[in-house]
């Protein structure tokens, strides 16, 4: 599976989620938040459900077979898909944050990786207003098309390519756009820029075509808030991590939710917020 299309909710809400790696009781204080109806609303994953967190596998599975969840693969999916590969393999993907698989036995692991390779690497979400949103774990490549990168297929050797070689390892591993929204953080009057710093926001901040909005993950926001850039929206907030927090979006209504731990209590605010306007390039 490749790449997989929702028609338009008409029975309830469209909500996406950002990396989870593993934060299930993050998940459901959102969930909470939102007043999330299963029989109803549907969400939405940008990957990265396993590693770095204690409820991994509880998460995969969930979104593999719960009813209303849905999700996109992400490169610690792929990570767990290429463990057999090579002990090398393994052992990168236990140094980043696999080692909750180290209790399991081979054919428990293989059958987690077959379910992680049964996610798509994109989803085509259609809205009741018209719009349609993208989602996928890394990014579209600059310069491509959404229909481009809903029609990849994914090797084995995409599952491991850091270096985003090809279109269907930048859907997993991709950072380009990203490095860009770092950079536009820069001041764009400074000299020492790099021409290539210059011709990648001017590239990376160009809308995706055919498609109305997309949705990310995979790169930590340094501000903890979903960013935007052109029409890419970045909502991985760092939930695994101390200071970390969850991202939930309802793309309909353009709100958003968090929550953070703090002394091991999860809290959720009170209100939503809206999703920023889109930084532009210089």
């Amino acid at each position: 599976m490749n790449a997989s299309v929702f028609d338009a909710n008409r029975r309830g809400r469209d909500f996406v989620v950002g990396d989870l790696h593993g934060q299930l009781p993050m998940l459901d204080a959102l969930l909470s938040a939102v007043d999330f109806d299963a029989g109803r609303d549907r969400l939405f994953s940008v990957g990265d459900l396993i590693d770095r967190g204690p409820h991994s596998a509880a998460l995969l599975e969930r979104f593999a077979h719960g009813d209303g969840y849905f999700a996109v693969r992400g490169n610690h999916e792929a990570m767990l898909m290429g463990s057999d590969v090579s002990w090398v393999h393994f052992q990168s993907w236990q140094r980043n944050g696999g080692v909750w698989a180290l209790p399991l036995s081979l054919p428990a692991r293989r059958a987690l990786a077959a379910t992680a390779g049964k996610l798509p690497l994109t989803i085509t979400l259609e809205l009741a207003d018209g719009r349609r949103i993208g989602l996928v774990h890394a990014e579209v490549p600059p310069g491509q098309t959404w229909q481009e990168a809903c029609a990849v297929t994914m090797s084995s050797e995409d599952l491991w390519d850091t270096e985003s070689r090809s279109t269907a390892a930048s859907l997993i591993w991709g950072r380009r756009r990203f490095m860009a929204l770092e950079f536009l953080q820069d001041d764009p009057e400074d000299e020492s820029l790099s021409e290539w710093r210059r011709e990648l926001n001017a590239t990376a901040a160009k809308p995706i075509t055919g498609v109305d909005l997309v949705i990310c993950g995979h790169s930590i926001v340094a501000s903890r808030q979903p960013e935007i850039l052109g029409n890419t929206l970045f909502i991985d907030t760092g939930a695994f991590e101390k200071a970390g927090r969850l991202t939930i979006v309802e793309p309909l209504t353009g709100l958003y939710w968090q929550c953070c731990k703090h002394a091991g209590e999860i809290s959720v605010p009170a209100q939503p917020q809206k999703i920023p306007r889109a930084v532009e390039s210089y």
